[in-house]
C-alpha cells in the first residue's frame, strides 16, 4: 500500500512538474509578442509604464485559455515518454499495473487544469479583457485628444496624423496631414485646411475635416482624387465604451449578460451570445480530453525517442484546433448550430482517446503512432544521406 502511494505521488509530480514548466514556457512565448505591441503605446504614445504594466497582466489569463491545454498534452506526453524511455513504465506494468492504475494520479492534474480553464472562461477572461480594451482605448482616446503640432502622430497603429497648428481652447486642428494605411489595400492620404475631433452617436471618434484633398491608391497602383469641402474620416477608437459596441461584444459579457443576450430578438446578436456560450463550455472540456488522449499516447515507447512526443503534442493541437475553428466558422456563417459547431469537434477527440485507451490497455499500438515513429526515426537519415551525397 505504502509503494503505490509512492508510486501515485511520483507519477502526479512528474506530470505536474512538466506540465507547470510547459505552461511558464508556452504563456511566456505567446505573451512577448503582445508585450512588443504594448511598447509601442510606451514609445509613441506615452502611455505611463503602470498602465502597461496593468494591461499585460490583464492578457495573462486570456492566454492562460490557449496555453492550458497545450501545456497538459504537451507535460503528460513528456513525462510519460521520458518513464516509458527508462522503461519504468514496463517494470510498473511488470509489478502488477494496469493502464489505469498508471492513469489514476493524472486524472487529478487534468480535471484541475480543466476546472481551473472554465473558472478563467467564466470568471476572469471577460473581465480582464473588458478591463484591458477600456484601459487600451482610454490611452488611445487620451493620444488622439493631446495631438502635437509638428509631430507625426499615430493615435492608432496604421494612422499617422500631422498637423501645424492646435487651437488649445477650441480644439480646432489646422493644416491637417493624415495618412490612413489601416487597409493595405485601400490606402489614403487626406489633406485639409483645418478640422475637428469629435465623438459620434455610437461612441467612435471621428475627425470632421473641412477645405482639403483625399488622394487614394487603388488596385494596379491607380490613383483617385478628390477635393472636398468637409469629410468625415472615421479614426476606429471608441471613445466612450458606455455608448460603443465594445460592451455589446460577448466576449467582453459577464455570465448573466450574456443569459441576457441569448435571449434578444436581434438574430446576429443572439447568435453571437450562443456561439460565446458554447465556446466558454467546449474550449474548457478540450483540455480535459487533450489530457486523456496523452495518457496511451505517453506509455510506449518510441525509437524516435522524445522528439516523437513533441511532434505528437504539436499536431495533436493543430488538429484539436483545427476542427474546433472550422466548427465556429460553420456555425458563424449558419451552415451548422453553434451546439454542432463546438461540440462535434470534442465529440471526434473523445473518440480518438477512447481508441487510444482501449488499444493502450490491449497493448496494442496504434497503426498512425507506429507510421509517425517510423517517419521520425527514418527521416533524419534520409536528410543526413542527403547532405553527405550534396558534399561529396
Amino acid at each position: 500500500m505504502t509503494g503505490m502511494i509512492r508510486i501515485t505521488r511520483y507519477l502526479f509530480m512528474e506530470c505536474g512538474q512538466t506540465t507547470g514548466v510547459s505552461l511558464l514556457v508556452l504563456t511566456f512565448l505567446l505573451l512577448l509578442p503582445q508585450v512588443l505591441d504594448l511598447v509601442d503605446l510606451w514609445v509613441n504614445k506615452d502611455a505611463p509604464i503602470s498602465v502597461l504594466l496593468d494591461m499585460i497582466l490583464l492578457m495573462v489569463p486570456r492566454l492562460l485559455l490557449i496555453t492550458l491545454p497545450m501545456s497538459l498534452l504537451l507535460g503528460i506526453l513528456l513525462a510519460m515518454g521520458r518513464l516509458s524511455d527508462d522503461s519504468e513504465i514496463v517494470v510498473m506494468k511488470a509489478a502488477g499495473m494496469s493502464l489505469w492504475q498508471i492513469s489514476t494520479p493524472i486524472l487529478p492534474l487534468a480535471i484541475f487544469t480543466t476546472l481551473f480553464s472554465f473558472w478563467l472562461t467564466w470568471q476572469v477572461v471577460p473581465e480582464s479583457r473588458h478591463t484591458f480594451v477600456r484601459l487600451k482605448e482610454t490611452l488611445l482616446t487620451s493620444t488622439l485628444l493631446s495631438l502635437k503640432p509638428q509631430f507625426f502622430n499615430h493615435p492608432a497603429s496604421g494612422l499617422t496624423i500631422h498637423i501645424q497648428e492646435k487651437d488649445g481652447e477650441s480644439g480646432v486642428l489646422r493644416g491637417l496631414f493624415i495618412h490612413d494605411h489601416r487597409r493595405p489595400n485601400q490606402q489614403m492620404t487626406v489633406t485639409a485646411r483645418e478640422g475637428m475631433i469629435y465623438r459620434k452617436p455610437d461612441g467612435r471618434g471621428a475627425i470632421l475635416l473641412k477645405e482639403g484633398s483625399q488622394h487614394q491608391i487603388l488596385e494596379k497602383q491607380a490613383i483617385r482624387q478628390m477635393t472636398f469641402a468637409t469629410y468625415d474620416l472615421d479614426l476606429g477608437i471608441t471613445m466612450d465604451m458606455a455608448s460603443g459596441g465594445q460592451s455589446n461584444r460577448p466576449e467582453l459579457m459577464s455570465h448573466p449578460e450574456l443569459m441576457m443576450a441569448m435571449t434578444t430578438t436581434d438574430a446576429k446578436q443572439n447568435l453571437a451570445a450562443r456561439m460565446e456560450w458554447h465556446r466558454r463550455l467546449a474550449i474548457p472540456l478540450a483540455t480535459l480530453i487533450l489530457g486523456m488522449t496523452a495518457i496511451p499516447l505517453g506509455v510506449h515507447h518510441h525509437r524516435s525517442g522524445r522528439g516523437y512526443n513533441l511532434v505528437l503534442a504539436i499536431a495533436l493541437m493543430l488538429i484539436h484546433m483545427l476542427l474546433l475553428t472550422m466548427g465556429e466558422g460553420l456555425a458563424k456563417r449558419q451552415l451548422v448550430t453553434p451546439l454542432l459547431g463546438f461540440w462535434l469537434p470534442n465529440i471526434l477527440m473523445i473518440m480518438v482517446a477512447a481508441y487510444l485507451l482501449i488499444q493502450a490497455n490491449r497493448e496494442r499500438t496504434p497503426a498512425f503512432s507506429l507510421w509517425l515513429d517510423r517517419l521520425l526515426t527514418l527521416l533524419p537519415q534520409r536528410l543526413l544521406g542527403r547532405s553527405e551525397n550534396g558534399s561529396s
